[in-house]
């Protein structure tokens, strides 16, 4: 895996360019594993989560068209994590920070918002129906990736048109050469 200072390697300059940044924060133990074999789907740990729950945004995006499934993708987040306006949890002590490049046009972007709102509707009263109204909200309000980049989003209070927690999802496995650890990031609070 590349220091921050050094390029990312691809087999050709010119399908670097296709490719925009987005960001993954992993645990440290993990890293070995990322520098050998990238972020792969198969290793998306959403299935074991809460899967009656992942049931439900899957049921609800296949009925409304969504190619996408949330147990099949790999998660990355259009800027760093404290640049995301319900701040991401970083642990410099436990965690890195990667910097991978993707496909826009491959990806979707979902505000993470409903997906917790979904959960806490499950645990509550409103069980399935509340849990699925928020999954449909979900994929509704889903962007592509390219769409969403040229909103400009940054991530502060006042850019009201931004998701609270934009998660990218990936479809496709992230090889180690698109994939560089930032160096020395120190999350801001």
């Amino acid at each position: 895996m590349e220091s921050a200072e050094t390029p990312v390697i691809v087999d050709s300059p010119e399908a670097l360019k296709e490719f925009v940044p987005l960001y993954v924060s992993i645990k440290k133990e993990s890293l070995d594993f990322v520098k050998l074999n990238g972020l792969r789907v198969r290793d998306n740990r959403m299935k074991n989560g809460v899967p009656g729950l992942e049931q439900v945004f899957s049921q609800t995006g296949k009925e409304m068209g969504i190619k996408i499934d949330r147990t099949s993708c790999v998660f990355a987040y259009p800027r760093t994590p404290d640049k995301v306006k319900l701040s991401l949890t970083f642990n410099k002590e436990k965690d890195v920070l990667l910097q991978v490049q993707a496909d826009p046009k491959d990806c979707l972007v979902a505000d993470g918002v409903y997906y917790s709102e979904a959960g806490w509707r499950m645990d509550l009263t409103n069980g399935l129906e509340g849990a699925r109204a928020w999954a449909k909200s979900y994929w509704e309000t889903a962007k592509s990736l390219n769409e969403y980049l040229s909103e400009r989003h940054t991530g502060k209070k006042n850019d009201y048109d931004d998701f609270e927690f934009p998660e990218v999802l990936i479809p496709t496995d992230i090889p180690p050469e698109r994939i560089k650890v930032v160096e020395n990031y120190k999350h801001i609070n």
